[in-house]
Formats: C-alpha cells, sequence, structure tokens
C-alpha cells in the first residue's frame, strides 16, 4: 500500500492528509480512549494549568484514603468493565469521615490537585453521546464525621474550583446525613458561593430519597446505602 490510500471514509492525500492525520493524532493524545472525543477544556485561568499532565501519583495520599467512588461510569483503563449508568450523569461520591483536615491545614494545593483529578476522570468516564460537557453530579456522606473532618477551608476550595474553573461540571450535589454543627459552618462558606451554584446544593436526611435528589444518576449507579442498586466502585 503506497501513501495515496487513506482510511474509510476518505483520507485526502499530501498536504490536506497530513493535516487530518496530524488533527487525528492530537485527538488520541488529548482523549483518553482513541473512539472518544478529547475532555472539555480547563479554563484559561485554571490553577494547575502549569502542570497540564496531572498523574494519579500525585495524589496518592488522598486516594489511599479511599474516600472517594465513581458510580455509573467506564473508566478507561479499568480492570473489568464498569456498567456505563443508563442516564448521563457519572456520581462521585465522597465518605467525609475519611477526610482529615490535618494534612492539608497549611497547603491548600493537594486538596485543589485531587478535586481536578477526580473530575477530570469522572469527564473522561462520561458519554459523550448523552452528555458531551461532562455534566457530574456528587454526593457528601457525614456518616461518622468528627469535627476533624468537617474541613470548611477544604470546602471552600472546592466550590471556588467550581465556579472560577469548571462552572457547568456540577450538575447537582447531594450532602446526604449532614450533622446540625455542619448547618452552622455552611453558613459561613455560603456567603462565598453564588447563586447559581446554591441551588445546585441540596441537604439530604438519612430517611429521604436520595435518588429523588440525584435524578440524573441512574438507580442501577446509585450505592444500595442511598437506596439504589448498586455498590461503591473506587476511583482508584
Amino acid at each position: 500500500g503506497g501513501g495515496g490510500k487513506g482510511l474509510a471514509g476518505g483520507v485526502g492525500t499530501g498536504r490536506q492528509g497530513e493535516r487530518e492525520g496530524a488533527g487525528r493524532r492530537q485527538l488520541r493524545a488529548r482523549s483518553p480512549h482513541p473512539r472518544r472525543p478529547p475532555r472539555p477544556p480547563l479554563s484559561a485561568h485554571h490553577p494547575l494549568l502549569h502542570t497540564p499532565h496531572l498523574h494519579q501519583d500525585e495524589v496518592t495520599a488522598d486516594l489511599a484514603c479511599g474516600k472517594c467512588f465513581i458510580q455509573g461510569a467506564t473508566l478507561p483503563g479499568a480492570a473489568a468493565a464498569r456498567p456505563l449508568a443508563s442516564l448521563s450523569r457519572p456520581l462521585l461520591v465522597v465518605l467525609v469521615a475519611r477526610h482529615s483536615k490535618a494534612a492539608g491545614a497549611a497547603n491548600p494545593a493537594p486538596v485543589k490537585r485531587f478535586v481536578c483529578w477526580c473530575l477530570d476522570v469522572a469527564a473522561a468516564a462520561c458519554d459523550p453521546a448523552t452528555n458531551p460537557g461532562g455534566a457530574v453530579c456528587g454526593l457528601f456522606d457525614f456518616s461518622g464525621v468528627t469535627m476533624d473532618s468537617l474541613d470548611i477551608p477544604a470546602l471552600k476550595e472546592i466550590f471556588s474550583l467550581l465556579q472560577q474553573h469548571f462552572p457547568e461540571r456540577l450538575d447537582r450535589l447531594a450532602m446526604f446525613g449532614a450533622p446540625p454543627i455542619f448547618t452552622g459552618l455552611w453558613r459561613l462558606l455560603t456567603p462565598f458561593l453564588d447563586a447559581k451554584t446554591k441551588a445546585k446544593v441540596c441537604f439530604v436526611g438519612r430517611d429521604e430519597d436520595v435518588g429523588a435528589a440525584l435524578p440524573h444518576v441512574s438507580r442501577d449507579a446509585l450505592p444500595a446505602a442511598y437506596g439504589g442498586r448498586g455498590q461503591l466502585v473506587s476511583i482508584a
């Protein structure tokens, strides 16, 4: 086969073919899966753009805590296929009790890195046909939480990232089983949130229907602990 042969659908020869080939190579380089479109670009002012290749080994400490899970997604490179939710929103579940605010008290950078990495993984797991913008739902589970885990500065960093750099990424966030003391702490945080972001946050009691609060998450993906039929799937 000579260089003039193209792929199915016809690829031009000469300079046009070189340009099209380069375009395909760029798409493959930017996408976690060669058949998927690239992830939505980061904001020009994203705090981690100076380290454009954020790797899993840069968030090992947070991953070792086992505090974050992803539901309703097929993750690239997973050892076994994980079912894609019939609806279009993956769900990030955070077990707040496994977080230690002491670890990031002096430096918020690790929190920012971990949040960005999780959002990046979730965006890559979105179905491009039904969720091209990479919108994600979240659930913060406060079961067994202590004061050591109620990290308002970290939560402020998370919402700051979402508002400034991922304004359309958050679809809905459920605060599940938040203790009464968190209500007062939440009042300290809400002045920093815009109205659009605040409208996406809801508080769900332990005896309430989490699925109703997260209508874009499939019941098959929602873990059984929250009224669904799924099991927790580690993001690691």
